[in-house]
């Protein structure tokens, strides 16, 4: 047990409340301390129970009986049939390019297309000449980032269930548009309102994250989310798994396109990225976070690509994040008009921002969210690139 996680549960007070949570997490009736031994055996049975019988492992027989019980003891509305009736999706993935890179990110019902949304709106300036963290610089990726999630809450949801025009958002044209609306000088006034992607869509016929790329050039990227720190607080009896609270993302305003409705697939925040470059594999990186993810990577990439960051660098360097009203991904989905900024940015960035009318909160000096990891492929040298965030447990090895 690390430092961060002995933290983390002590500050979970659900886990005490069911036996099942506190029987791993408060062995003894007590938090588990830093340096003692997390055991589980419950979710190693499920494992193997997974690892013999492949999907009904876990969907079907007593795993998804031990889960159903669990839901219906504690008035949820998970039922066996539900879990039975779940299929994994294969999909495609969305692209755009960046300064002579082709970025792959997650589509719909992922947030995504944030990302590359927001790219798109960026590279309609010169960061570079801008300064890395400077007020000039951070504010403009800021805007984009508001302009992004304004059409987020406007457009997107399960894909299967709403008209979503991702061609249309991931443009280049519409990004030429919407950058219009970026003032250099000021921030825009509250709330932005969404724009009109359907002019260019011309369709065709508690979260962690792990990147790993292997000697042949294979890669992957992948987030698994609880969503809040320990999900639900819930572990299902004799399975060792931990429920999530993913639900919490629903709205129940009937007019949103993420409204809760039966047979729906929750709009999401994990959105693992691919940058190509000639074709060929050169970074990978994700993050927990939330909506905070997107805008991480937004960071990640132009701190790479625009200022020549190694990836430790720009894991590490100062970090913001930006609270948007009406926008926030949990119930209540309030949140304020809010730009948060790592304490080691700089006094004139910090004024500059002010200036241009975002209001700030200044954080610890690694006290941002975000735990990213990168690797950068460096296929002349035939060297991997790994870098992992301090801000929580996180690492990087090679072997």
């Amino acid at each position: 047990v690390s430092h961060k996680l002995a933290a983390a549960i002590e500050r979970a007070p659900a886990l005490r409340d069911y036996p099942s949570s506190a029987a791993i997490f408060l062995p003894d009736g007590r938090p588990l301390r830093p340096g003692e031994v997390m055991r589980n055996p419950d979710l190693a049975s499920t494992f193997r129970r997974i690892a013999a019988e492949g999907r009904d492992g876990f969907y079907a027989g007593e795993v998804a009986r031990a889960i159903a019980r669990c839901s219906e003891r504690l008035g949820g509305l998970l039922a066996l049939e539900d879990l039975a009736a779940y299929r994994m999706l294969w999909q495609d993935p969305i692209s755009t390019t960046y300064r002579g890179h082709t970025v792959h990110e997650v589509p719909p019902n992922s947030s995504g297309f944030i990302l590359l949304e927001e790219l798109n709106l960026v590279e309609q300036f010169d960061l570079a000449s801008l300064g890395c963290g400077t007020a000039e610089s951070v504010h403009l990726m800021v805007e984009a980032k508001r302009l992004a999630f304004a059409d987020r809450e406007r457009y997107v949801a399960d894909i299967d269930a709403a008209q979503i025009p991702i061609r249309g958002l991931i443009s280049k044209e519409y990004a030429r548009e919407r950058a219009r609306h970026i003032n250099p000088e000021r921030a825009l006034p509250t709330p932005i309102a969404a724009g009109d992607p359907w002019r260019w869509h011309h369709p065709d016929e508690d979260t962690t994250c792990f990147a790993v790329v292997d000697r042949w050039g294979n890669a992957v990227c992948e987030l698994q989310s609880l969503h809040s720190g320990f999900g639900s607080g819930v572990v299902a009896d004799g399975t060792g798994v931990l429920l999530n609270n993913r639900m919490a993302y629903w709205h129940l305003d009937p007019s949103h396109p993420n409204v809760l409705a039966p047979g729906k697939r929750v709009r999401h925040t994990m959105n693992p990225a691919m940058v190509f470059r000639d074709g060929a594999l050169h970074l990978v990186l994700g993050t927990p976070g939330g909506d905070t993810q997107v805008q991480t990577n937004l960071q990640l990439v132009t701190g790479m690509l625009d200022y020549g960051m190694t990836p430790q660098e720009a894991v590490e360097a100062p970090r913001w994040r930006h609270v948007q009203p009406s926008a926030e991904p949990k119930v209540p989905h309030a949140g304020g008009d809010l730009l948060q900024l790592e304490a080691r940015f700089p006094d004139d960035t910090r004024r500059g921002l002010s200036r241009r009318g975002h209001y700030l909160q200044v954080l610890d000096a690694w006290g941002g969210p975000g735990s990213a990891v990168a690797i950068q492929v460096d296929a002349a040298a035939g060297v991997l690139h790994g870098a992992a965030d301090p801000r929580q447990d996180g690492y990087a090895a090679g072997w």
